[in-house]
């Protein structure tokens, strides 16, 4: 009985219905944006449910943002992935991923909807997992994943900003620019990065590697927001419903959350079927 077929039924059949989850939450959110009318701003109440779909207008302040690609940037959504080469395995292994925005307003035809989406972020980790190949898996779903999305979520807020507009890689013994060492020091989810005594003879990427992503919502983008309005009718996580922000039109992020959809059925339908057949073959 070998201990990799072992290790790929456990990672198919532990990581094809959690990818079939995540694919269930992208259908939810598809359904809830499918169903929900656009409420003109001047209509907008305290204490509603709304959905409102418009320009980004100028904030009062803008945000620094890791490489600096507007000066009017309200939101932006960032990713940071560390080179990992422990064992048998080479990859990126993802660090932590956030959003950070300030206070900015959404201009349709009729007026402008306040929106606070706030600073959030995860702490990713590592997988923690004992064998290899397990490890592995689940970083490259994570990984695959990633690669065709820019998207935060929680409990509370959503924010999918569809694509990566900036990317930029550090080894471990350089020193990063100043806009994302000024970045570091202020997110508490993403500390300094070490490499190893390997690194002197390594070729190609490096161990601790860093990979910095973002992408940005500006003032003058096209933006679509669902979620509750608190009592002063401003748009926020928390106020009841999950906040939904999205870049582009209403069709745009249903475009792209349709063939998330249909991507996540595919590989949770492959997972599984790779992990019951090594289950009957270790059987």
């Amino acid at each position: 009985m070998s201990t990799v077929t072992i290790a790929i039924a456990i990672a198919g059949l532990l990581f094809g219905p959690y990818i079939g989850l995540l694919t269930y939450r992208n259908y939810k959110l598809q359904r809830e944006i499918e169903t929900t009318e656009t409420t003109p701003t001047h209509n907008v109440r305290p204490g509603t449910t709304v959905e409102v779909q418009g320009e980004a207008a100028t904030a009062a302040d803008s945000i620094d943002t890791l490489r600096p690609t507007s000066e009017d940037a309200v939101c932006c959504v960032w990713r940071v992935d560390t080179w990992d080469e422990t064992g048998d395995t080479s990859t990126w292994d993802p660090s932590a991923i956030g959003v950070v925005a300030v206070p900015f307003t959404i201009a349709d035809e009729y007026g402008e909807q306040e929106i606070a989406i706030g600073e959030h972020h995860h702490d990713l980790g590592s997988t923690g997992l004992s064998l290899q190949a397990i490890r592995g898996f689940a970083k490259t779903v994570t990984t695959v994943q990633d690669m065709v999305q820019s998207e935060f979520v929680s409990d509370e807020v959503v924010v999918d900003l569809r694509e990566w507009d900036e990317v930029l890689e550090v080894d471990p013994e350089e020193e990063p620019p100043e806009t994302v060492a000024a970045f570091i020091e202020q997110t508490r989810a993403v500390g300094e990065t070490s490499g190893s005594i390997t690194n002197v003879v390594d070729i190609g990427r490096k161990h601790g590697r860093r990979r910095y992503r973002q992408a940005v919502l500006a003032a003058g983008d096209e933006v679509y927001a669902l979620g509750a309005t608190d009592s002063n009718g401003t748009l926020r996580p928390g106020a009841g419903d999950q906040l939904i922000v999205g870049r582009g039109a209403e069709d745009d992020l249903l475009g792209t959350i349709t063939a998330r959809v249909r991507r996540g059925t595919a590989v949770s339908a492959v997972a599984v079927l790779a992990g019951l057949v090594a289950a009957y073959v270790a059987i």
